[in-house]
């Protein structure tokens, strides 16, 4: 049993004005970005995505989100069926737009993932980050009954089946800033000068 690295593509990221896992920053597109980050880690790669065309150039496997739920855990279910059937009994999700992510998550929220704990969520500033979280698989059964009462929220379902929150510093910039418009862009630009 181990872990699968799931980066999740998001929507199509409007308030940037096109395709978020394609916009560039620093020369290099937010997807790239993350999978820098996976480096990292010894654990394997996929990328799940809405479509294939958002995560072009991926040379890795790409796992479609579960058609029939809308948002994060659609791509969160398909990650997590995946990583089941590969034999994986936890996935560390990851978005394509938080360039910054810290060095240690894995290895810090495996350590938080006690056994009577199913998610353990990044933390910082206050804020959870349900996102970047490392989910068992046995989830699975909580959240697709969730999704089909319509509860959508990564925040919720990790609730519902217990959580750890792990809190990174903040004191030289928060490594969760997410890419959500043409400003936050700006300053990640700036931020990496």
């Amino acid at each position: 049993m181990g872990t699968v690295v799931a980066i999740l593509a998001g929507g199509a990221g409007r308030r940037i004005g096109g395709d978020k896992p394609r916009r560039l920053l620093a020369g290099a597109r937010l997807l790239d970005h993350a999978l820098t980050r996976v480096n990292d880690t010894a654990a394997p790669c996929i990328m799940v995505a809405r479509s294939p065309q958002q995560v072009e150039g991926f040379a890795g496997t790409v796992v479609l989100d579960e058609p029939g739920i809308d948002g994060p855990l659609a791509g969160l279910l398909s990650a997590l069926n995946w990583a089941a059937e590969a034999g994986a009994d936890r996935v560390l999700t990851l978005p394509c737009d938080m360039p910054f992510l810290p060095a240690d998550l894995l290895a810090r929220l495996e350590q938080a993932l006690a056994p009577d704990v199913d998610v353990a969520l990044a933390a910082s500033d206050g804020r959870l980050h349900p996102i970047c979280a490392l989910w068992r698989t046995a989830v699975v059964p909580t959240l697709v009954q969730r999704a089909g009462a319509g509860q959508l929220s990564l925040r919720g379902l990790a609730e519902a089946v217990g959580c750890v929150a792990v809190d990174w510093p903040v004191e030289e910039g928060d490594p969760f800033i997410n890419i959500n418009t043409a400003e936050d862009l700006a300053a990640a630009e700036a931020a990496l000068r």
